[in-house]
Order: structure tokens, then C-alpha cells, then sequence
């Protein structure tokens, strides 16, 4: 038995993580740990990278998911901000581009 394409591990792992966001947002919870946004901007980026692996053309299990990490950040999650030494807070930079995709 051949092993999966790595994508379809990457779509799967997504998955989990989107599942554990969908919880917080069905119970009204806004306020997102900071680790969860960056698990959130981390699969968002390897979903993306997995769509292009997968070699679909137009909607896959890859952009489902990033579209509803897009729809998660859009409902107005919140975080609490971390600010670097540059003033920057690497949570809100990752939802920004995030939302840009």
C-alpha cells in the first residue's frame, strides 16, 4: 500500500486545526489563543502549497479549508497582541495575509 501524497496529510492535519477554531467561534468565543492563530496562518500557508501540489484546477480540499480559515479570521477573531521590537504583531500580520490569499 503506497503512502498518501503529502498534500492530502497536509489537507488532513489543516483540517483538525479548522475543526478546533469552528468550536471556538460556535461558542461565541472570539478571543483565540495566539498559538491557535499561528497553527490557523501556518496551515492556511501549507494549504495553499498543497492545492498547487494536489494539481487541481479549480476547488480542492485545499482551498475549501483555506476558505474557511479566510471566513474564521473574518469573523472578527481576537488574539492578544504580541509587539516585536519593529512594532509588529506577527498574529495580526499573519491574519493579514491570510485574508489576502
Amino acid at each position: 500500500m503506497a503512502d498518501e501524497p503529502g498534500w492530502k496529510k497536509t489537507v488532513k492535519d489543516a483540517a483538525e486545526i479548522v475543526k478546533e477554531a469552528e468550536d471556538l467561534v460556535s461558542n461565541n468565543d472570539l478571543h483565540f489563543p495566539n498559538d491557535l492563530i499561528l497553527k490557523l496562518v501556518k496551515a492556511a500557508k501549507d494549504l495553499q502549497t498543497a492545492h498547487q501540489e494536489s494539481g487541481e484546477v479549480d476547488e480542492s480540499p485545499a482551498t475549501m479549508l483555506l476558505d474557511k480559515i479566510k471566513a474564521i479570521f473574518n469573523s472578527r477573531v481576537s488574539h492578544n497582541c504580541e509587539i516585536d521590537e519593529d512594532g509588529d504583531c506577527a498574529m495580526c500580520t499573519g491574519i493579514i495575509e491570510v485574508k489576502e490569499m
